[in-house]
């Protein structure tokens, strides 16, 4: 499976158009890979400025595309019929830190799968376990990453941002 880096703003292969803006933090930055409880203190901010992610958006799109809508409840392990239950229950938040997941984009009519190093400030919603399951600027499906032991190097594609390195992330 191919790696790559997901500044802020971006979308590969998106599911739907943004429903949700990625906005510029100060990034947390650890001193390695860490691996985290998706309730660890400070691992997502937010804004009382603006709405960083529209659910409702996001819901209505994939009920108006049930190609997109089938695949996208397929990767998150529900049915179609279950998208409105399954949205109303997420949370929109920003990402704190540089953060790794497989994310899912739609292509030729089915899901794909890379995995992503998402930039600090890269809006998602969230599970009721902390877990970042949807990118709101594309409407892209996340799972948790493969493995990451000491002993690998990750190697990234793509457009890096000041202060990326690849390994300085969070795995939730």
């Amino acid at each position: 499976m191919s790696r790559r880096t997901e500044p802020i703003g971006t979308a590969n292969d998106p599911f739907a158009p943004p429903v949700g803006q990625d906005q510029q933090v100060p990034p947390v930055k650890p001193n390695r890979a860490v691996k985290v409880p998706g309730g660890h203190v400070g691992l997502y901010g937010g804004t009382l400025r603006r709405r960083v992610c529209g659910p409702r958006q996001l819901v209505d799109f994939l009920e108006r595309h049930p190609d997109k809508g089938a695949a996208w409840a397929s990767v998150l392990g529900i049915t179609p019929a279950q998208i409105p239950s399954y949205v109303a229950g997420l949370t929109p938040v920003l990402l704190r830190s540089d953060t790794l997941v497989t994310n899912h984009g739609f292509a030729h009519g089915r899901a794909t799968s890379v995995v992503a190093m998402l930039q600090a400030g890269t809006a998602v919603l969230v599970n009721d376990r902390g877990e970042p399951v949807t990118k709101c600027y594309c409407g892209n499906p996340l799972t948790a990453p493969p493995s990451y032991g000491p002993a690998f190097t990750p190697r990234y594609t793509g457009q890096r941002w000041p202060g990326s390195s690849g390994t300085s992330i969070t795995i939730v």
